[in-house]
């Protein structure tokens, strides 16, 4: 299994990402276990470096 986080400010783009990485884990037959979080500092706050992926949104709201 493939741990992934996404940290992501906006729905819309967040479900992009996830409407991807779900049609990546059927066409390639692997599995995904994905956490979002919707600001740098919840994502930082009890960091484990669990994550084998980090896609994080280069420009947030503060």
């Amino acid at each position: 299994m493939i741990r992934i986080a996404i940290v992501e400010d906006e729905q819309e783009q967040i479900n992009i990402m996830q409407e991807f990485l779900t049609r990546y884990e059927q066409e390639k037959n692997v599995d995904f276990e994905v956490a979002v979080f919707d600001s740098g500092v919840k994502f930082l706050a009890d960091y484990q470096p669990i994550y084998d992926l980090v896609f994080m949104d280069i420009q947030m709201r503060i």
